[in-house]
């Protein structure tokens, strides 16, 4: 069995996997750097340059650090929530990553952007018990330490909209507006009918006394449960507290 202590070392070389197949999301068309070549710097001068400056913006130390501290939460703390078996499972997948990481990353997943989870075989179980943990953690106002956990989460796992919901609660709870209320634009856009972002959005501007910005959120999760009244009985109280708040900003 591989040492717990084995995963946490070879975080750097996780995310230089992540980083490697990800990268060329980030770059431009070929047309954009052909635009800008001059016979000083030719565009696949001026594409690579584009690349390494994205690789050392995703490979910052304070990334590598939250997700090195993550893992290290995973193996040190979640023994301590979950039955020894289930752990056994959760360790043995997280444990399974380290048979990939020598291997190329492929540039497609069954011809879709490659998702890691999938990939690398990390069962829903296991996202769930992680999730749950850092849920534990926000419950005791550990926000750090739950972020961390939530950011190695979506990335494993960058399609799954409520990941990216609880790590903008961190941030707000860190207060970090601005940067939680990016994160929630990403979970809107994966699940467009999911009103917990929108709440979390009006917050955050709430947060910033942005008045016109809370507004346009109110009104969108207005229409959200318009258009699903069979929920909207469940989320009316926290619409009508939000609806008070943004009258009195």
């Amino acid at each position: 069995m591989v040492n717990k202590h084995q995963l946490a070392q070879k975080s750097d070389l996780f995310l230089k996997q992540i980083v490697d197949a990800q990268v060329d999301l980030y770059l431009e068309e070929d047309s954009y750097y052909q635009k800008l070549a001059s016979p000083l710097k030719s565009a696949d001068q001026l594409k690579q340059e584009h690349r390494e400056h994205i690789q050392s913006t995703l490979l910052m130390k304070e990334f590598r650090d939250s997700l090195s501290h993550a893992i290290s939460l995973i193996f040190n703390e979640l023994p301590k929530t979950l039955h020894p078996n289930e752990f056994a499972k959760v360790q043995d997948e997280m444990e399974h990553i380290l048979d990939f990481l020598d291997e190329p990353v492929p540039e497609s997943y069954e011809g879709e952007p490659v998702i890691f989870h999938k990939l690398w075989n990390i069962s829903d179980e296991t996202l769930h018990h992680i999730h749950h943990f850092a849920n534990g953690l926000i419950q005791r106002k550990q926000y750090e330490d739950a972020h961390d956990v939530l950011s190695f989460l979506v990335t494993l796992a960058p399609d799954i909209s409520r990941f990216w919901s609880c790590r903008a609660l961190c941030l707000q709870a860190m207060n970090k507006q601005d940067e939680a209320l990016q994160v929630l634009q990403v979970a809107k856009i994966l699940a467009p009918d999911d009103p917990v972002p929108m709440i979390y959005s009006c917050n955050g501007y709430l947060h910033l006394k942005d008045k016109k910005k809370a507004t346009e959120e109110l009104k969108m999760l207005e229409s959200c449960l318009d258009a699903h009244p069979e929920s909207k009985a469940a989320w009316q109280p926290i619409q009508k507290s939000l609806k008070d708040f943004v009258r009195r900003l």
